[in-house]
């Protein structure tokens, strides 16, 4: 994938030995989808949010009732750089 805003297609392994196949027509502002392919049930979606040069958060999520529900949330942030001696 163009990390620049370009789509892109992704493949993506579990714990229970599964494979989801993603797809994402790339960065809209700050915000990155990944949606599941339309045979993966529940349909899934990863969205990544810039939230500052320094941290992005990543939702997983499934499709419940009609829309879209979190089911885990991840925020990451880069640790500062160890002085060097």
């Amino acid at each position: 994938m163009d990390c620049f805003g370009g789509a892109g297609y992704r493949r993506q392994g579990d714990s229970f030995g599964g494979i989801r196949d993603f797809s994402s027509s790339g960065w809209k502002g700050n915000a990155l989808v990944w949606t599941s392919d339309a045979q993966v049930r529940p349909l899934q979606q990863f969205a990544y949010t810039k939230m500052s040069d320094e941290s992005f958060r990543v939702e997983w999520q499934v499709f419940k009732n009609g829309g879209y529900i979190v089911g885990d949330t991840l925020t990451c942030a880069r640790q500062p750089r160890p002085a060097e001696p």
